[in-house]
């Protein structure tokens, strides 16, 4: 098993100690919405992607792993399925782009999906070592409505541009 909590973590605080700007960009409501933020609010936004669920001990007790070679992207996918039911968190995904001397993660991939008062959220959130994460959040009503905002939070300024 990967240590998916600690290369969160330590991206994180990479980020901390060297981003110069980081952007957020919001879609899905009345128009889109980007801003700059504090270092306090990316801490704030950031923590939804440190479970603890993802705790090595908890991990490994409640995920099966498989893994294989993407040969359209060249990168190793380590895929992390719940083996039981429970829990919000039902999938990660950890891509590694192999090298000569030394493998490098790409990015994080998390599932989750939560009972909410009024329906359903499932969220996809995905973090891109050295240059964002994204959080695509969809809710479903129970009379069936659904919405989805697009969370996307940039420190990398060659990324501030893209969509």
């Amino acid at each position: 098993f990967l240590p998916v909590l600690d290369l969160l973590k330590e991206d994180r605080e990479r980020v901390i100690s060297e981003a110069g700007g980081i952007l957020q960009k919001t879609t899905g409501g009345s128009s889109p919405d980007s801003v700059f933020l504090t270092l306090e609010q990316f801490l704030s936004l950031s923590s939804s992607f440190l479970l603890p669920e993802l705790d090595s001990a908890r991990f490994q007790g409640s995920f099966a792993e498989t893994s294989f070679l993407d040969e359209s992207t060249g990168l190793l996918s380590f895929l992390y399925s719940r083996q039981k039911d429970s829990g919000r968190l039902k999938q990660v995904i950890v891509y590694i782009s192999p090298g000569a001397t030394k493998d490098q993660v790409d990015r994080i991939s998390l599932d989750l999906q939560e009972p909410t008062p009024e329906g359903e959220r499932n969220s996809k959130m995905t973090w891109k070592i050295k240059q964002y994460f994204m959080i695509v959040t969809e809710t479903t009503s129970k009379n069936g409505v659904r919405k989805r905002t697009v969370q996307r939070v940039i420190w990398d300024p060659n990324q501030f541009a893209s969509e």
